[in-house]
């Protein structure tokens, strides 16, 4: 360390070949999140055209955007352009097209997950500085100071990995009038898009756990779906009360990809703009892949019915069938029905002159879904590899027989996910439209949930497919509030209330008692999936105090560590030991409601609007604490351990006693990580003004209009990580479904925005 008499800065050196002597100076106390972030700038400017006459209609556009990220030296780029286009060449014939080109460009490393930067921030120890005396990075192989690394250096090294891709979407599509009434339509549009990405892996020198190669990489991917939409559209009003519209109609959806990726070790150069694959002297790896390749073949019928507007009546049907299910359940079929009627329109509603329109309505209905299942679901992959399966089988010290080994298990009778909905809803206009109410009810019930099959220990550690476990219910309301009008003549105002409160249950499971259970990184089992609670459930011990005394302890059940000033876990099951048995649901990560408000406030020419967004009573699983409080590594602590930990003299400490005996407590799922996650955030607030049309019109402009914007200005919540704001995330492995709600592992926050614009009319 700097100041150390016996440090020598004459014989200072990082360079891998030569004997390495770094010299940091003490930090009075880094703050790593701050040195990791920035205020970031974005820009967008769109620029749009539109005209038409009775031939024909356009509309083109061009728009650029750029974000500098709040994480240092990452950035994202974007251009596009848009062109909308409708000719009318011959009476009762219309040909157009959308079309949409993006190019877009991502600078630097990730952010989220365990080897993300923000995770990164949590494990570095403050009183490391960033740099060394010469300039160098800092970082943890001085000293007993852990085996995280340094963010700022990671984030640095990792400016030049970069993504380029293109994407082009839209369709191009012609109608004709056959009959009065009577509509055919094509479509055929495409999704495409391709992406090529490198990657540079630096040296590293300042890690107690060393890049001691580098490395580089690259790869190219392209992925397209087609899609071709044909439809016959009936309309026709019999008399002045029967209205009907009947839609026949097919689909066909074709998504394919391929890939190609290469890597290699030991480059002399470190500019990625002169490495290629070819050049490393180490192992070269190549490799090419699909991607996706799926189809769905698609049916579809529906039906409306109406009498006087005041009776209304639809029922749809679907049959679809896709790919990626085996043969014999590949085709799914889902009905929905749906009624509604218009009170106000009877004549024992017409003397209420304050009830504009009152509408009651309902409908059942099924929807399919196969959005997480991989097109490869039902077949049984094989790999070939020296490491993996080639065999000497004839005994050869020089050769070895090219063998295969199961990659993945496949799974013929996977099957649709079904939703079935159910739901009565009444809507109502006040005072002329000055008031509305919407109130719905609804019960939503998932059938055959898909969700990947659970290895069980004797099965070979191999991808395993999607597979139906079960039922889930989804059971509540929706309560949507509006009023608009104006005061004191120049002022204008609207308000908007939407509460929404549901549960959520696993109703049934494929297999009786079967749980499935998983991990957060470091530990095991910190979501359970099982019957009778909501999905993602947390899932752990229940701590129940600390020992306090020897007596205590022998008292206590039998536990794999105890000790005074240990936690004691609550046995609950009663049989006096704590084991597997008596982990329990910890938490639940669906709030008991959510509240979103609009407001929007006008005088003359200055408005003023916000939206105010409230989630209540749901639980969050903060695993930073595994860093930061339980020490699973060496590396920074929070200020609960010095503050909460137990001693003879804080006996009411929340944690455990400082002890590097204790490696039990780092190693279990206990409702210690369980926090609550409510909060109140104010999303978005803009204050515009707009020149009046007598002056706009004398800059030769239709309408100008300035604004202002923040967003995220402020949030109140409990919550101690860095954002509550959890749902659906990743792990950044796999886990992208909805059995991974609320999980925090140094997910990056959201950040707060300031926001000026600029809209011209010409």
């Amino acid at each position: 360390m700097a100041g150390d008499p016996l440090a020598d800065p004459s014989k200072y050196n990082i360079s891998p070949n030569s004997p390495f002597y770094q010299i940091i100076k003490t930090s009075p106390g880094t703050n790593w999140f701050k040195e990791i972030t920035r205020p970031a700038r974005i820009q967008s400017h769109q620029l749009s055209a539109t005209g038409g006459s009775e031939k024909g209609t356009y509309s083109l556009g061009a728009n650029y955007f750029n974000q500098e990220g709040t994480i240092i030296n990452t950035g994202y780029d974007r251009f596009t352009v848009r062109a909308n286009t409708t000719f009318n060449p011959v009476k009762r014939i219309r040909v157009g097209e959308n079309l949409q080109l993006t190019y877009e460009t991502r600078q630097g490393g990730g952010e989220a997950g365990e080897g993300g930067a923000w995770a990164q921030a949590y494990r570095m120890v403050p009183y490391l500085p960033v740099y060394d005396i010469n300039g160098g990075f800092a970082g943890n192989r001085v000293g007993e100071s852990g085996n995280g690394s340094s963010p700022v250096a990671n984030l640095t090294r990792n400016r030049n990995n970069k993504r380029y891709g293109y994407k082009i979407f839209g369709n191009v599509f012609a109608e004709v009038d056959i009959l009065k009434g009577l509509t055919a339509r094509t479509s055929f549009g495409t999704d495409y898009s391709n992406e090529y990405s490198n990657s540079y892996t630096s040296t590293t020198y300042e890690r107690s756990e060393n890049q001691t190669q580098n490395a580089f990489s690259e790869s190219f991917g392209f992925f397209n779906t087609w899609t071709w939409t044909n439809t016959l559209n009936y309309n026709k009003t019999f008399g002045e009360n029967h209205n009907v519209k009947v839609l026949a109609g097919t689909e066909a959806v074709k998504g394919s990809g391929r890939g190609i990726t290469g890597s290699n070790q030991n480059y002399d150069l470190t500019s990625v703009d002169f490495l290629t694959i070819q050049s490393g002297t180490g192992t070269r790896n190549t490799s090419t892949y699909n991607t996706g390749r799926s189809s769905l073949y698609s049916l579809f019928g529906r039906v409306d019915y109406g009498f006087r507007d005041k009776y209304l009546f639809n029922a749809t049907v679907r049959r679809d069938a896709s790919s990626k299910f085996g043969p014999e359940s590949r085709v799914g079929v889902f009905p929905a029905v749906g009624a509604a009627w218009r009170i106000s329109d009877e004549g024992f509603m017409q003397g209420l002159g304050f009830l504009t329109e009152l509408k009651l309505r309902g409908g059942w209905g099924q929807m399919g879904s196969q959005r997480n299942v991989d097109a490869n679901n039902q077949f049984s992959t094989y790999a070939s590899g020296p490491r993996e399966s080639w065999y000497p089988i004839n005994g050869q010290n020089t050769a070895a027989t090219v063998g295969y080994r199961q990659s993945r298990q496949g799974n013929l009778t996977t099957k649709w996910e079904t939703t079935e909905t159910t739901n009565l809803g009444i809507d109502a206009t006040l005072l002329n439209g000055r008031f509305t109410i919407t109130l719905e009810g609804y019960n939503v019930l998932t059938k055959d949930l898909l969700i990947g099959q659970p290895r069980n220990g004797l099965q070979a550690e191999i991808d395993q497919p999607r597979i139906n476990i079960g039922q889930m219910r989804n059971r509540g309301f929706d309560l949507n509030l509006g009023t608009t009008g104006d005061f004191a003549g120049d002022f204008r105002y609207d308000a908007s209330l939407n509460f929404t409160r549901y549960t959520n249950e696993l109703t049934q499971m494929a297999e009786k008692g079967q749980v499935i259970y998983i991990g957060a990184s470091r530990l095991g089992n910190v979501i359970a999936t099982q019957e009778g609670y909501p999905i993602s459930s947390f899932f752990g011990y229940q701590r129940d105090g600390i020992f306090q005394n020897q007596a205590e302890v022998d008292a206590g059940p039998a536990m794999p560590y105890k000790t005074i000033g240990s936690w004691r876990l609550k046995d609950q099951n009663g049989d006096n030991k704590i084991d597997d048995a008596d982990r329990t649901i910890i938490g639940n990560p669906i709030p008991k409601f959510q509240l979103g408000t609009n407001l929007s406030l006008a005088y003359k020419n200055f408005d003023i609007s916000t939206f105010i967004f409230w989630n209540y009573g749901n639980d969050l699983y903060n695993f930073t604490r595994w860093f930061t409080d339980m020490r699973g590594f060496v590396g920074g602590v929070s200020t609960r351990v010095l503050e909460n930990s137990w001693s003879p003299t804080n006996p009411g400490g929340s944690l455990p006693i400082i002890s590097s005996a204790d490696t039990y407590s780092s190693g279990i799922s206990t409702d210690y990580f369980i926090e609550k996650g409510s909060y109140l955030r104010m999303r978005t607030l803009q204050i515009g003004y707009k020149l009046p049309a007598a002056a706009a019109s004398k800059l030769r402009l239709n309408n100008l209009r300035v604004y202002i914007q923040g967003q995220n200005l402020f949030t109140v919540t409990k919550y101690t990580g860095a954002d509550p704001d959890i749902s659906l995330i990743s792990d950044n492995t796999a886990n992208n479904d909805d059995q991974f709600m609320g999980v925090d592992q140094a997910n990056y926050p959201n950040s707060r925005q300031f926001i000026f614009g600029i809209n011209l009319g010409f």
